[in-house]
C-alpha cells in the first residue's frame, strides 16, 4: 500500500517536471520571438542581413 502511493507520488512529481519544463521552453520560445520582432522593427538593415526580411 505505501509503496504504490510513493509511486504515484513519484510519477506526479516527474509530471509537474516535466510540465515546468515545457513551460519554462514555451516562455524561452515566445520571448526569442518577441525579440526578433524587436530587433527587425528597430533595425530593419540588421534584419535584412540575418535574411529574415
Amino acid at each position: 500500500m505505501y509503496l504504490q502511493v510513493e509511486q504515484r507520488a513519484r510519477a506526479y512529481v516527474v509530471r509537474q517536471t516535466d510540465h515546468a519544463h515545457c513551460l519554462m521552453f514555451n516562455v524561452y520560445q515566445m520571448l526569442e520571438q518577441w525579440l526578433n520582432a524587436v530587433v527587425n522593427d528597430c533595425d530593419p538593415a540588421f534584419a535584412r542581413e540575418e535574411g529574415k526580411i
